[in-house]
């Protein structure tokens, strides 16, 4: 599934519909997380809806002054869904539709991969420390597939909203005209496999986004993480041969045709 959906955004042509459909449908879950018709509407907790909404969209309501005198949830709904709506279009008309979509795809595929890489992980441990359930009177195996199945469940949630928090704070910044060239393919990719960069605003906030994520990991198994291993620089004691110097090994070819074959 993950890996079709990764197809399918590098060969869609717009993502900007679906990126708008993401977003009323997160704004639609924190209303009803936070304003239920069960409970009487002066019991709403508009405050943290606000702080919610500025989470997740970059954009500040005012939602106690804005919503006070409002008795159903759908009221809310509309007007919370409306303002993401306004607010994504605003950024499109600022940004223009072509660097919109542009974003949609390198930040759609970022985020995608580092959350597929995150959760092959999750998994790997939960496999580690699987085998533990059986001391608590419980079948390792449908709990591997329960707990499994929830960990996907979290990524496609966490994998929305992710794109959606990027690509309402996202800002972009003019880059000198030496910066902006792109080389037209990349070693070891395919053209349709190319990625451009992601801009250094969206970089730095998935950054922040791991971190906080990697505050609420708990390994099955109990082990603690282990800190980062220094790699070891490899260094070259012989002199760089050219691709079109003779062959080292003394073949009397040139080394491009010889050693230096890709």
């Amino acid at each position: 599934m993950i890996y079709a959906r990764r197809r399918e955004l590098l060969s869609e042509e717009d993502l900007g519909e679906t990126a708008h459909e993401m977003a009323e449908g997160l704004a639609e879950e924190l209303v009803a997380a936070h304003c239920s018709d069960e409970v009487a509407s002066d019991e709403w907790d508009l405050k943290t809806l606000d702080g919610a909404v500025f989470a997740q969209f970059n954009l500040r309501l005012n939602l106690p002054e804005l919503a006070a005198g409002m008795t159903r949830s759908a009221e809310v709904e509309e007007l919370v869904v409306e303002r993401v709506r306004q607010a994504y279009t605003e950024r499109e008309t600022a940004f223009t539709p072509p660097v919109m979509r542009h974003l949609e795809r390198i930040i759609w595929l970022q985020t995608l991969d580092t959350l597929w890489r995150d959760h092959l992980l999750s998994m790997d441990h939960l496999k580690e420390g699987i085998g533990l359930r059986g001391y608590g009177q419980k079948n390792p195996l449908q709990e591997y597939q329960k707990e499994g199945y929830d960990l996907f469940e979290e990524l496609l949630r966490r994998m929305e909203a992710d794109v959606v928090e990027k690509l309402m704070s996202v800002q972009l910044q003019a880059q000198p005209a030496a910066a902006q060239a792109q080389p037209a393919a990349q070693p070891g990719f395919a053209s349709g496999d190319f990625e451009p960069p992601m801009p250094a605003a969206v970089a730095d906030m998935q950054r922040r986004q791991q971190e906080r994520a990697a505050n609420r990991v708990r390994l099955s198994h109990g082990g603690a993480p282990t800190g980062p291993q220094k790699v070891e620089t490899v260094r070259r004691d012989a002199e760089k041969v050219g691709r079109n110097d003779p062959c080292p090994c003394g073949s009397g070819k040139k080394y491009k045709k010889c050693h230096g074959v890709a």
